[in-house]
């Protein structure tokens, strides 16, 4: 009885956590991040019409010397048009401690938008930072997941 019941509350506990249909995360050329160079992500086909939540997350070295970051995430529809979100991430407080995980390696990740994921063809992300710099350094990769 004990364990049928542990069994229950741990498929209970994982039907609350939703469902990842893509996560990827994309290297960024290690002499800088240029303000032209935008990263491509291709989000398979979802059988969910309902919308999909879509977070960005960064992976950076202990070097990278912004506090925050501002980002743009742009999804490309049918017809030429797109949704576009700046984000901005907020890397350290005020103090300059760092708010992601990690040690030598920080990642940090935030809820970005809801997004229709198209039923017949591959959904396109895109992403470029526009921080002030034409070339930022540090950030080693960033990412796009969709659950």
């Amino acid at each position: 009885m004990r364990r049928a019941f542990f069994a229950l509350a741990l498929l209970a506990l994982g039907a609350c956590q939703p469902l990842v249909h893509y996560y990827h995360y994309q290297p960024v050329d290690p002499l800088g991040w240029a303000l032209t160079d935008t990263l491509l992500f291709t989000v398979p086909v979802s059988s969910n019409p309902q919308p999909h939540n879509v977070s960005l997350g960064i992976r950076f070295r202990e070097q990278q010397r912004y506090r925050d970051l501002y980002l743009v995430l742009e999804q490309r529809l049918q017809h030429g048009a797109a949704l576009r979100d700046t984000l901005h991430l907020h890397l350290a407080n005020e103090r300059g401690r760092w708010q992601a995980r990690g040690v030598v390696l920080h990642e940090h990740e935030v809820a970005a938008t809801l997004a229709r994921l198209d039923t017949l063809n591959p959904t396109t992300f895109l992403v470029y930072h526009v921080q002030g710099p034409q070339i930022i350094t540090g950030i080693t990769e960033v990412g796009l997941k969709v659950e």
